[in-house]
């Protein structure tokens, strides 16, 4: 029996369907999710003074800076 290449790359698919399907029945439900509340990881919220650093051809140039950081989105992320 003669298998053309349309018929073979038919069959060989059809095979790695299947074994895709009983490996996903037989998989394990996903773990809980984690435990967290809002707000566990607000510890940049605030206003800070900072101080910069940039390379320009070979050279650092250093200047203060200011930064405020808001908790957005009731601290959901």
């Amino acid at each position: 029996m003669t298998l053309n290449r349309r018929s073979l790359l038919h069959s060989l698919a059809g095979a790695a369907a299947m074994s895709q399907m009983s490996a996903v029945s037989g998989a394990t439900p996903m773990p809980a999710k984690p435990e967290g509340k809002p707000g566990d990881f607000d510890f940049l919220t605030g206003e800070w003074r900072i101080h910069n650093r940039m390379l320009v051809k070979d050279k650092w140039i250093e200047f203060p800076g200011e930064a405020t950081v808001f908790a957005i989105l009731q601290g959901i992320c």
